[in-house]
């Protein structure tokens, strides 16, 4: 019990000496880098000095002690005076054994744009045990950033850029007579080859008239091909695969009995002319 209470005021100790050795230094600076205003103080005192910062201006801090190493992360903390809530806290850097801060024009000071006004300033580091508050105070007289305004918000209402299209020239087409005749060829040349290819192979359609029901079934097939030919032109235009392989299985079937009778009367008319 008696060691733990030991340890205990020794940690104590070590981090009252800890605050004690942090010196913390507030320094304003122009816009070609001159000192304008400058205040230190070493915890557990403060500085009673409050700065102020105005547009053009930037502000420094730097702290430095024994008690911090290399590797400490120390932050330095803002927050606002009067509004609740309003907190900045900004990371230092380590530079030639000092941890600062330098708030140039960008991000850092934009954050106190937004809401300008006294701030209190507090240091946090990772080797002193507690932080060490209320360093000083400094006065950000900055111009107030503009709200976003958000397209659809019902809090404003305001005219919005006229936006303006700028459409491509439309590229220059080719005579209309040459895709007419294109379109002819593509539907005159299967033709002209399937009559060609019956040429070659001797079609004969003659012998249809031999016999009534040559004539009936002959006819009902040739009908039934190009049946298949016209739906194969309606399925181009404007039906989709599924829909071809559903009623055209339908219509090849009727062809392929229809072709099977004409083959059998034509069988018999030759059979007969035998006997």
């Amino acid at each position: 019990m008696k060691n733990n209470l030991l340890s205990l005021l020794v940690a104590l100790v070590l981090a009252s000496i800890a605050r004690a050795s942090l010196t913390t230094r507030l320094v304003v600076l122009a816009r070609d880098g001159t000192q304008v205003a400058t205040a230190s103080a070493t915890a557990p005192e403060s500085i009673s000095k409050v700065l102020s910062v105005s547009e053009e201006q930037s502000l420094g801090v730097s702290v430095s002690g024994e008690s911090l190493k290399k590797d400490a992360i120390v932050f330095a903390h803002f927050v606002h005076s009067t509004l609740e809530d309003v907190e900045v806290s900004l990371p230092l850097e380590l530079k030639k054994g000092k941890h600062v801060l330098q708030m140039k024009k960008g991000h850092a000071l934009n954050q106190f744009k937004k809401h300008p006004g006294q701030y209190s300033v507090s240091i946090y580091s990772t080797e002193s045990l507690e932080q060490v508050k209320n360093v000083g105070s400094v006065v950000f007289n900055l111009a107030r950033l503009p709200e976003p305004h958000v397209i659809g918000s019902t809090e404003s209402y305001e005219p919005l850029k006229e936006i303006f299209h700028i459409f491509r020239k439309p590229e220059k087409m080719p005579n209309v007579m040459i895709s007419v005749v294109f379109a002819a060829l593509v539907v005159v040349v299967p033709w002209a080859l399937l009559v060609i290819s019956w040429s070659a192979l001797k079609v004969n359609v003659s012998n249809l008239s031999q016999s009534s029901s040559n004539l009936v079934w002959g006819g009902l097939f040739l009908a039934s091909l190009a049946a298949c030919s016209a739906f194969f032109v309606v399925y181009w235009v404007q039906l989709n695969l599924f829909q071809l392989m559903g009623y055209g299985s339908i219509l090849w079937t009727v062809a392929a009995f229809f072709g099977r009778q004409a083959l059998v009367t034509r069988a018999a008319l030759r059979l007969k002319g035998k006997k």
